[in-house]
């Protein structure tokens, strides 16, 4: 169980190192695995070597491969879980330390508990209908508790997904394809849920949004454009630099996608050519005035695109151009974009 105390003095940051250090681990066991394809199982097969024992040495030589392949993989898990574990507990760490702030800044005391005390009112405080430092507190307590939660819920899931992977390496069931890949798949999908569960919820104002995301130190604030750009690319309150930064990853994810599926819909292929015309109009652009920005992205319904001329951020007048039925997702790239440039 996580403790306030634990949450708000524990240093994270040796996580990060750790995790840098699983990389380079895989990334040079990685290496010796492509040598031994390419320099002993390459060899064997161009070699005239038959029979029996050729045979079996081809298929040891096969299952080494896959095992060794496997061992790759879960090291990859290893190292994105650490990533998740620190950016998890980082939101958290980060909503706890702004809730005692707040505290301070109202005279309140937390004690490491989490109970929250204040002064005793003056007379002047009792007599003003205004007053409302109890119920200020409770609200911050309940901030300061649903922070200790979230890392809680953090660390009981990273630490299940460590025993789990350790325990594939005490046992060797790591070294099974469809066993490291299960747990590839796994680590993946449980950094998104916690990140999705430690940004702000969906309904939140986009002026609460964008406090939260001032609050992020600014090399985790492009971390998360790097790993999270679909969380964060559609999110109202997200600077528009922030998010242009994070559609324009995850246009090309989109397109990589889709250009990789070994069969497409209409739908599809039409979704793809208007991922790939926004691609083409964002690249051919260059340094044009105003600038261009990309302000959402995704394949929901016909597939969506944004294009603002102009940071809406910094503007001093704001237009809006949407375009009627009919209309395709390439079009933004073409004539309606085009119609909100002129415009």
């Amino acid at each position: 169980m996580v403790t306030l105390a634990q949450l708000r003095d524990t240093d994270l940051s040796g996580l990060v190192p750790a995790a840098t250090a699983y990389d380079t681990l895989s990334v040079n066991f990685n290496k010796h695995v492509q040598t031994m394809h390419h320099e002993v199982v390459r060899h064997l097969y161009s070699a005239s070597w038959v029979g029996n024992a050729a045979g079996a040495a081809n298929a040891s030589l096969q299952h080494t491969g896959e095992r060794l392949d496997a061992a790759h993989t879960e090291m990859s898990a290893v190292s994105g879980l650490l990533r998740e574990a620190y950016d998890g507990l980082l939101l958290a760490q980060l909503k706890l330390k702004e809730a005692l702030q707040d505290a301070r800044d109202l005279g309140l005391t937390v004690a490491d508990d989490g109970t929250v005390t204040w002064p005793a009112p003056s007379k002047a405080e009792q007599n003003d209908p205004g007053y409302n430092i109890p119920e200020r507190a409770k609200a911050l307590a309940n901030r300061i508790s649903g922070a200790v939660t979230d890392a809680d819920g953090v660390d009981q899931k990273i630490a299940g997904l460590l025993d789990a992977l350790t325990e594939r390496a005490r046992t060797g069931t790591g070294l099974q394809s469809d066993k490291a890949a299960a747990d590839l798949k796994a680590v993946t999908q449980q950094g998104v849920d916690l990140m999705t569960a430690g940004f702000p919820p969906a309904g939140t104002p986009a002026t609460e949004v964008n406090a939260w995301w001032q609050s992020l130190p600014p090399d985790e604030q492009q971390h998360f454009v790097q790993a999270y750009p679909d969380l964060l690319g559609m999110r109202d309150g997200i600077p528009a630099v922030a998010r242009n930064q994070a559609n324009q990853l995850q246009l090309a994810h989109l397109i990589d996608v889709y250009s990789h599926k070994p069969s497409l819909t209409d739908d599809e292929k039409q979704k793809l050519d208007g991922f790939r015309a926004i691609d083409t109009k964002l690249k051919g652009y260059g340094d044009q005035k105003p600038p261009i920005f990309l302000l959402g992205v995704s394949e929901e319904g016909q597939g969506r695109g944004i294009l603002s001329y102009g940071n809406p951020d910094t503007a001093k007048n704001v237009s809006a151009y949407v375009p009627g039925l009919g209309t395709k997702l390439s079009d933004v790239a073409h004539k309606d974009g085009d119609r909100a440039r002129n415009v």
